[in-house]
């Protein structure tokens, strides 16, 4: 249901700036989706993988994929509205996992928000073949 509910969501407000060719960057995407599910469902973070590969096709290719990391201490005091610690753990796990099989860019999400986003805009901008 929730996949569901999610792909009604992207088709109202993403599909037609993809039809548009334009370019979009997302934070989380669907991963998050799959990722959060897992993680309620007790899935491994290999089966989580799985699951965001099986269902990629439903969504448009992802050209660069760029994981901030954050220790879920410093995640906990930046955001007031996370109910457990041990839930940001277990989701810093499956990105992990995630980042490590799927070569994902990894940025170090502690430093200031102006490196970061220097950081990031070099890896759009100025980078060779996307990941």
């Amino acid at each position: 249901m929730a996949l569901a509910d999610y792909l009604i969501q992207f088709q109202v407000k993403v599909l037609p700036l993809v039809l548009m060719k334009k370019k979009i960057v997302f934070d989380r995407y669907y991963l998050d989706l799959f990722v959060d599910q897992g993680i309620n469902f007790g899935y491994s973070p290999a089966r989580i993988e799985q699951e965001i590969r099986r269902h990629r096709w439903l969504f448009p290719r992802i050209d660069r994929y760029i994981y901030l990391k954050a220790s879920p201490d410093v995640c906990i005091m930046r955001k007031a509205d996370i109910p457990d610690i041990n839930y940001l753990r277990l989701r810093e796990g499956v990105y992990d996992h995630l980042a490590r099989r799927c070569q994902w860019s990894v940025l170090d999400g502690e430093a200031s928000p102006g490196v970061i986003n220097d950081q990031i805009k070099a890896l759009i901008l100025h980078s060779g073949q996307a990941h």
